[in-house]
């Protein structure tokens, strides 16, 4: 996922209030530099292996996941996991 900042924060890390808004754009120019110009939170979806990015189409699927699951009280992020089960 670029990124432009040297400091993106890893999705998991931060908490996504009620109304959220995902910004993505294709792989090769990624998001126009005007948008940083708001100030918004710029995060990171971590990988392995030894490619250098994943699909945009794949990381929106995963942070959408990640804003719909923790609204609806599937799981919320824990101290000793990147997650645990909701109660």
């Amino acid at each position: 996922m670029q990124t432009f900042r040297p400091d993106p924060l890893p999705y998991r890390s931060i908490d996504y209030p009620a109304r959220t808004a995902l910004v993505v754009d294709n792989e090769r120019y990624g998001v126009s530099r005007p948008w940083y110009g708001y100030g918004f939170t710029e995060v990171t979806v971590p990988m392995l292996g030894a490619a250098d990015s994943l699909n945009v189409s794949v990381c929106a699927s995963i942070l959408l996941y990640e804003v719909r699951a923790r609204s609806a009280g599937w799981y919320r992020p824990g101290p000793l996991a990147p997650w645990t089960m909701a109660p």
